[in-house]
């Protein structure tokens, strides 16, 4: 009994620490800043669609798995790649905000908290553009046609973002 509420307290201090923590709302505003700036590529950094449902793919227990979620109606979702949007983040968060950034796993740890309001999931296998990071291009084999990469996604919901981004119809 003494352990549950040990847990117990040590979420509700986690979560008021979340509540309190500025640096995930600088973390949007600099992800508006980067959009705006053409430094996030869209297809290739972050995608916005509009769906019902989505397919959550994970790896678990040595195998791939598939979920599908459904919303209530169709649902403004924003993919973020992850190979890429941190270290832009940290590159630009000083020019933004003037602060030090949040190291790269306490904001993982931010973005993929469950308590985060705005997270619907993390999911493997996306499709993306693959994108040159010294042009900021996407990439072409030799024969012209251009290339995409499948990577991990974080899932949010836009409109709890704040974000001002396109929107893709499926």
């Amino acid at each position: 009994m003494e352990n549950e509420k040990v847990i117990k307290d040590m979420i509700e201090t986690s979560e008021e620490r979340f509540k309190k923590n500025g640096n995930l709302g600088d973390f949007w505003r600099v992800m508006q800043y980067l959009v705006r700036s053409n430094i996030l590529i869209e297809d290739g950094d972050y995608k916005v669609i509009c769906k019902d449902k989505i397919i959550h793919r994970y790896y678990e227990h040595g195998e791939w798995l598939a979920k599908e979620k459904l919303f209530d109606q169709p649902c403004r979702l924003l993919y973020l790649n992850t190979a890429r949007v941190h270290s832009l983040y940290k590159a630009h968060c000083l020019i933004l905000t003037g602060q030090k950034p949040m190291p790269a796993s306490t904001l993982k740890f931010y973005l993929t908290n469950p308590g985060t309001p705005e997270l619907v999931c993390e999911t493997k296998k996306e499709s993306f553009q693959k994108i040159d990071p010294s042009t900021g291009k996407q990439e072409c084999n030799e024969l012209g046609v251009k290339k995409r990469t499948s990577t991990s996604a974080l899932i949010f919901e836009m409109e709890k973002t704040g974000l001002q981004l396109g929107t893709s119809f499926d």
